[in-house]
């Protein structure tokens, strides 16, 4: 049986050849010693949400790995994937990001089309936002 992290190199893999622009948020590199430590999150368009989770039911099937789905939040679509060894690797992904402001000088959200069009290329992903 294979590990989790082996499920989501794969993942990455996948997402990456369907040409589905999913961006990390906050980057952390993909190996193992990073994976079990915090979460991956990452955004997107809605539009490809179902597509992401067929993705995963697809490789943890074949691989024959445990992982849950958490859609409890409207924009926000939580995976777990579990390993035998009492570790996980989380994933949550983002259709659109609330934006603190105490001031109330912007906008609430971010949306994926505020973002879209200024995707560059990443290290891990094909998908990424510029620093600035």
């Amino acid at each position: 049986m294979q590990n989790s992290f082996y499920l989501f190199e794969n993942f990455i893999d996948k997402i990456n050849q369907k040409q589905i622009p999913l961006v990390n948020l906050r980057y952390k590199p993909y190996d193992s010693e990073n994976a079990y430590s915090g979460d991956y999150d990452f955004f997107t368009s809605k539009e490809y949400i179902p597509e992401i989770l067929q993705t995963i039911f697809d490789l943890a099937s074949a691989l024959n790995i445990s992982f849950t789905i958490d859609l409890t939040k409207y924009t926000k679509t939580k995976i777990v994937l579990f390993d035998d060894y009492n570790k996980n690797i989380i994933l949550e992904i983002w259709s659109s990001l609330e934006v603190r402001d105490p001031d109330s000088q912007t906008l609430k959200y971010i949306f994926w089309e505020d973002v879209k069009n200024h995707l560059v290329d990443g290290t891990n992903t094909k998908y990424a936002l510029p620093l600035e």
